[in-house]
């Protein structure tokens, strides 16, 4: 997984990660959602076709050849 583009271009450090998710979870929210990218990403799913959410997925998991 680590050598997967997603996972190398788009990840944040578990810190940030925790410390993002803790103050959402103070404030009372229902969704938590960290990161600009992953904001942009999760919104854009409902407007984008079936077919091509197959064929991004597919590129962005698949394994770099170089890794």
């Amino acid at each position: 997984m680590e050598s997967a583009l997603l996972f190398r271009r788009f990840t944040m450090d578990p810190e940030t990660v925790a410390r993002i998710a803790y103050r959402g979870l103070m404030k009372d929210k229902k969704a938590i959602i960290p990161g600009l990218y992953n904001r942009m990403l999760v919104s854009s799913i409902p407007l984008t076709p079936g077919f091509i959410l197959d064929r991004v997925s597919k590129l962005l998991l698949r394994r770099n050849a170089t890794a």
